[in-house]
Protein backbone atom coordinates (compact mmCIF):
# COMPACT_ATOMS: atom_id res chain seq x y z
CA UNK A 1 0.00 0.00 0.00
CA UNK A 2 2.72 2.58 0.46
CA UNK A 3 4.28 1.75 -2.62
CA UNK A 4 1.07 2.91 -4.02
CA UNK A 5 0.50 5.83 -1.73
CA UNK A 6 4.55 7.05 -3.04
CA UNK A 7 3.79 6.54 -6.55
CA UNK A 8 1.00 9.00 -6.00
CA UNK A 9 2.13 11.64 -3.81
CA UNK A 10 5.65 12.02 -6.73
CA UNK A 11 3.50 11.80 -9.33
CA UNK A 12 0.88 14.82 -7.66
CA UNK A 13 4.45 16.89 -6.74
CA UNK A 14 5.47 16.64 -10.50
CA UNK A 15 2.36 17.82 -11.66
CA UNK A 16 2.25 20.55 -9.33
CA UNK A 17 5.65 21.61 -10.00
CA UNK A 18 4.69 21.40 -13.83
CA UNK A 19 2.33 23.85 -13.38
CA UNK A 20 4.13 26.27 -11.71
CA UNK A 21 6.84 26.01 -14.02
CA UNK A 22 3.99 26.43 -17.20
CA UNK A 23 2.43 29.68 -14.87
CA UNK A 24 6.09 31.47 -14.49
CA UNK A 25 6.23 30.82 -18.31
CA UNK A 26 3.00 32.30 -18.94
CA UNK A 27 3.80 35.41 -16.49
CA UNK A 28 7.40 35.82 -18.12
CA UNK A 29 5.24 36.11 -21.42
CA UNK A 30 2.62 38.47 -20.12
CA UNK A 31 4.80 40.76 -18.71
CA UNK A 32 7.07 40.92 -21.67
CA UNK A 33 3.39 41.84 -23.50
CA UNK A 34 3.51 44.66 -20.68
CA UNK A 35 6.38 45.91 -21.55
CA UNK A 36 5.91 45.95 -25.34
CA UNK A 37 2.77 47.53 -24.78
CA UNK A 38 4.49 50.48 -22.93
CA UNK A 39 6.91 51.28 -25.51
CA UNK A 40 3.97 52.10 -27.88
CA UNK A 41 1.99 54.20 -25.75
CA UNK A 42 3.58 57.33 -27.41
CA UNK A 43 1.75 56.14 -30.39
CA UNK A 44 -1.38 57.29 -29.74
CA UNK A 45 -0.10 61.08 -29.94
CA UNK A 46 1.07 60.35 -33.52
CA UNK A 47 0.31 62.25 -35.82
CA UNK A 48 0.67 65.34 -34.03
CA UNK A 49 -2.29 67.49 -34.77
CA UNK A 50 -1.63 70.86 -35.06
CA UNK A 51 -3.86 74.09 -35.82
CA UNK A 52 -2.48 74.04 -39.42
CA UNK A 53 -2.76 70.47 -39.92
CA UNK A 54 -6.30 70.07 -39.06
CA UNK A 55 -8.86 71.83 -36.95
CA UNK A 56 -12.55 72.43 -36.18
CA UNK A 57 -15.10 70.27 -34.25
CA UNK A 58 -13.81 66.92 -36.47
CA UNK A 59 -10.19 67.83 -35.23
CA UNK A 60 -11.24 67.85 -31.29
CA UNK A 61 -13.85 64.73 -31.48
CA UNK A 62 -10.59 63.12 -32.60
CA UNK A 63 -8.87 64.80 -30.00
CA UNK A 64 -11.11 63.19 -27.76
CA UNK A 65 -11.63 59.65 -28.76
CA UNK A 66 -7.59 59.24 -28.62
CA UNK A 67 -7.39 60.70 -25.42
CA UNK A 68 -10.37 58.09 -24.18
CA UNK A 69 -8.71 55.30 -26.21
CA UNK A 70 -4.99 56.07 -25.01
CA UNK A 71 -7.19 55.79 -20.80
CA UNK A 72 -8.06 52.63 -21.95
CA UNK A 73 -4.94 51.36 -23.02
CA UNK A 74 -3.55 52.73 -19.63
CA UNK A 75 -5.52 50.74 -17.68
CA UNK A 76 -5.05 47.75 -19.43
CA UNK A 77 -1.71 47.53 -19.21
CA UNK A 78 -1.06 48.97 -15.62
CA UNK A 79 -4.42 47.74 -13.57
CA UNK A 80 -5.98 44.65 -16.03
CA UNK A 81 -2.04 43.37 -16.43
CA UNK A 82 -0.88 43.75 -12.84
CA UNK A 83 -4.06 42.30 -12.26
CA UNK A 84 -3.40 39.42 -14.00
CA UNK A 85 0.28 38.94 -12.58
CA UNK A 86 -1.34 39.03 -9.04
CA UNK A 87 -3.11 36.19 -9.97
CA UNK A 88 -0.73 34.22 -11.34
CA UNK A 89 1.67 34.90 -8.06
CA UNK A 90 -1.14 33.81 -6.73
CA UNK A 91 -1.49 30.40 -8.01
CA UNK A 92 1.99 29.96 -7.95
CA UNK A 93 2.29 30.78 -3.87
CA UNK A 94 -0.80 27.95 -3.96
CA UNK A 95 0.96 25.55 -5.58
CA UNK A 96 3.44 25.78 -3.66
CA UNK A 97 2.32 25.61 -0.11
CA UNK A 98 0.01 22.39 -1.84
CA UNK A 99 3.78 20.82 -2.70
CA UNK A 100 4.68 21.77 0.36
CA UNK A 101 1.41 19.72 2.19
CA UNK A 102 2.33 16.72 -0.26
CA UNK A 103 5.57 16.02 0.69
CA UNK A 104 5.00 16.64 4.02
CA UNK A 105 2.77 13.66 3.46
CA UNK A 106 4.95 11.70 1.59
CA UNK A 107 8.06 11.85 4.58
CA UNK A 108 5.65 10.28 6.60
CA UNK A 109 5.05 7.41 4.91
Amino acid sequence: MSYGLISYYSSMIAKKEEEIRRLQEAKGKLAGCQDELAQYRNLFFEPELTADSWNGQLAKDFETERQTLQATYQELKDEQFQDSLNAIDSKISQMQAEIAQLRSMFASI
